[in-house]
C-alpha cells in the first residue's frame, strides 16, 4: 500500500512538471521597466507607457520585469506594475525594515523580503499586500515561479497564489524541521521531517500528507 501511495506521489510530481515545462512559456514578457533617472517608466502589451517619479534623493536599488509584471526597489519604496494593473502601485519601506532586502519575481508575482516583513504585488489583482514576520521569525528558503510564491521560515510555510488574495499558510509542529523546497509554475512542495506539504495556485491552499513518509 505505501508503495501504491508513493508511486502515485511520483506521477502527480511529473504530470505537475510537464504542466510547469508548459506554464513557463504560457506568460510571454509583456512588461519592460527603465530607470530614466528622475523617474522610472513602465512600457505594456497595448498600453501607453506609464511613468511615476522619483522623490528628491531617492535613488532605485534594484529594476526588473518578468513575464507580466514589473517592479522597482528603491531607498524609499517598493514599486510595481503589471499588465492590467491600472497604473503603478508603491509602499512605502519603513525604518524597522533593516537594510538587507531580498527581491524575489515571477510571471505574476513580484515580492521583497525584509526583516520584518514580505511586501507582495500580485500582478492579477493590481494590488500591494504586506505579509509580517512573527517575533524571531526569519526565512529558511524561498522561490518564486509563474503564479506561486512560497516562503519557508523557521516557524511556518507561507503560500502565495497570484489572483488568490490573502496567503496561506502552514505552521510547524513541534519537533518538525524543514528539508526541501521545490517551487513549480503552478504548484510546489515542501517536504519536512514529518509530511509532505502541496501548495496549488488553483485554489491558494496547502495540502499535506504524512502517511508518504510512514
Amino acid at each position: 500500500m505505501k508503495l501504491f501511495r508513493v508511486l502515485a506521489f511520483c506521477l502527480i510530481t511529473l504530470c505537475l512538471l510537464a504542466l510547469n515545462g508548459f506554464a513557463d512559456t504560457a506568460t510571454l514578457d509583456s512588461v519592460d521597466v527603465q530607470d530614466l533617472g528622475d523617474r522610472l517608466i513602465a512600457t505594456r502589451d497595448q498600453r501607453p507607457p506609464s511613468q511615476i517619479r522619483l522623490e528628491p534623493k531617492e535613488k532605485v536599488r534594484w529594476i526588473g520585469a518578468k513575464g507580466a509584471v514589473g517592479a522597482a526597489l528603491t531607498n524609499r519604496r517598493f514599486l510595481a506594475i503589471s499588465e492590467t494593473s491600472s497604473g503603478w502601485k508603491e509602499i512605502r519601506l519603513r525604518g524597522d525594515d533593516g537594510a538587507v532586502f531580498e527581491v524575489e519575481l515571477g510571471a505574476h508575482l513580484a515580492f521583497v523580503v525584509t526583516r520584518k516583513r514580505i511586501l507582495e504585488f500580485d500582478g492579477i489583482s493590481g494590488l500591494l499586500n504586506e505579509f509580517r514576520f512573527r517575533a524571531q521569525e526569519s526565512v529558511v528558503s524561498s522561490g518564486v515561479q509563474e503564479r506561486v510564491g512560497v516562503f519557508v521560515t523557521n516557524l511556518r510555510a507561507i503560500g502565495f497564489a497570484a489572483g488568490r488574495g490573502d496567503p496561506a499558510e502552514r505552521l510547524f509542529r513541534i519537533h518538525e524541521t524543514f528539508e526541501t523546497l521545490r517551487v513549480l509554475a503552478v504548484t510546489a512542495t515542501v517536504r519536512t521531517s514529518r509530511r509532505i506539504l502541496v501548495f496549488q495556485s488553483s485554489t491558494g491552499l496547502w495540502q499535506d500528507d504524512e502517511s508518504l513518509l510512514d
